[in-house]
């Protein structure tokens, strides 16, 4: 449904806007707001002050009584069955009232017209998680095939992991041959003329720790491969 009496210009339909009209308090906007209110046809009209407000903005204040005059001998013409013509009024209300209804179309122009849309907001990069710890068989399995290196008791330290089973050994520029297994979810090494060791086994990131019974722990790091060439 479309609102009639003084407003012949507008659209069909129901109306949607985002108008931020100013609407001062004067005559037009008072007739406009009591004039849709009262017709059954602009019930659905989804904000009157708004639209009346961009109405009275635009018609200029020495204009707005005998706008407020048009307006209102546009409603008697429509209830009768009607329309107002500009012809039959004098050259002020015919004035009055082709601007009027430049006015309507505009502020319909406008009030039809859908806010743009946000612009849309850089998501934000989420902080790198730590990376997770591992123990056990996952651990050493990244450690078979890759070298640990660190410094042990102050000396240079690389151990070698073979998948046969073997670890080599370079402390300082001693190089030693021995065996690893894995036993629950430790690893145990033995080395010739020396007791077996076995160690608790933790891997974060390119971090890893042996863990004796002791509770004593041995970081070290993880080098891809053989870099040491032992």
């Amino acid at each position: 449904m479309k609102p009639q009496r003084w407003m012949p210009a507008l659209a069909a339909g129901v109306l949607a806007f985002g108008l931020s009209a100013t609407a001062g308090a004067n005559e037009v906007v008072e007739y406009c707001q009591t004039s849709l209110r009262a017709d059954p046809a602009a019930k659905t009209f989804p904000d009157v002050p708004k639209f009346c407000g961009c109405i009275g903005e635009k018609v200029a204040a020495g204009d707005r009584a005998v706008t407020v005059t048009v307006m209102k001998a546009s409603d008697e013409a429509r209830t009768k069955g009607g329309r107002l013509d500009p012809a039959t009024l004098p050259a002020d209300q015919a004035k009055a009232l082709e601007g009027l209804r430049g006015v309507v179309q505009g502020c319909m122009q406008l009030v039809m017209t859908p806010p743009p849309a946000p612009a849309p907001t850089a998501t934000p990069t989420p902080a790198p998680t730590p990376s997770a710890k591992v123990t056990g068989m996952a651990a050493w399995s990244q450690l078979v095939g890759n070298t640990v290196a660190g410094k042990i008791d102050g000396k240079d330290y690389a151990e070698f992991y073979l998948a046969d089973g073997t670890v080599k050994t370079m402390e300082d520029s001693v190089l030693t041959t021995g065996k690893w297994s894995l036993e629950g979810d430790q690893v145990c090494f033995v080395y010739p003329k020396e007791d077996k060791a076995c160690f608790a086994i933790e891997v974060a990131g390119d971090d890893v720790t042996f863990t004796e019974k002791s509770g004593a722990g041995i970081r070290l790091k993880i080098l891809k491969g053989n870099p040491r060439n032992l």
